[in-house]
């Protein structure tokens, strides 16, 4: 079985593979879990991929850092079957060396070629804006297995960055987020996005925010239409600029 990823037009094909330690027999004992460290340079995108493999199946976060010391130790205690790691080129290419020698590490990032070093680079990446949540959870249990995914390819003119930088001084004169300004949110709908990015429950962020949990409940419907996501692991995805729209 194999998920189809989209690279501007070029179908990318990440294999989806069971665990280490799955029988397809039925009535086997249960799937191990793939054991995963997340390493991110931002705060926000570390709470919301974390959140996102949290809710899929067969996948155990061990430990979330933005820090590259703590990402190290964390790794050396830990052991993790996979190591994700999103951050800029030149911070992610440094933490993914130190990373490799601990665990195999799957890469967010842009179109920047790998290092030539086989020992120093990722064995795998996943480019922003061009997979799906699946496909996510898909790469993370095929690298599990040991195996490697091909890079992405290089674009004729340059390299594709399809995530957006950091807020800009107007988005932060204004008191929003770019991605709420990006998808038409109110202030409100974006405070509660925010929240549903850490992984936190309806009750709770009502409790957090002094309303009802009625009312959070209507305002994650309107936020749904307007990142048009079907659940929480959509709308995570495309509020972060990680996965397809």
């Amino acid at each position: 079985m194999v998920v189809r990823g989209r690279r501007l037009g070029t179908p990318m094909i990440v294999p989806v593979v069971r665990s280490r330690g799955m029988s397809c027999t039925t009535g086997s004992r249960r799937a191990r879990q793939v054991r995963v460290l997340v390493v991110a340079a931002d705060l926000v995108r570390r709470a919301g991929l974390s959140t996102l493999l949290r809710q899929s199946d067969g996948i155990d976060v061990i430990g979330e850092t933005c820090d590259e010391a703590a990402a190290l130790s964390q790794a050396r205690a830990g052991r993790p079957d996979v190591v994700l790691l999103d951050g800029p080129p030149w911070w992610a290419e440094r933490v993914c060396a130190s990373l490799r020698a601990y665990g195999p590490v799957l890469l967010i990032g842009d179109r920047t070629p790998l290092p030539p070093e086989p020992s120093r680079g990722p064995a795998g990446q996943l480019v922003p804006g061009e997979f799906s949540v699946e496909e996510l959870a898909g790469s993370v249990r095929w690298i599990a297995t040991g195996r490697t995914m091909a890079p992405p390819r290089p674009l004729r003119n340059g390299f594709a960055v399809a995530i957006d930088g950091p807020d800009t001084a107007h988005d932060r004169a204004v008191g929003q987020p770019a991605a709420a300004l990006r998808f038409g949110l109110s202030r409100r709908e974006g405070e509660i996005m925010e929240h549903v990015v850490r992984g936190i429950g309806n009750a709770d962020i009502a409790q957090r925010l002094f309303i009802s949990e009625k009312t959070v409940k209507n305002h994650v419907n309107h936020i749904y239409r307007k990142l048009r996501a079907t659940n929480r692991a959509e709308a995570i995805a495309r509020w972060l600029g990680l996965a397809t729209a």
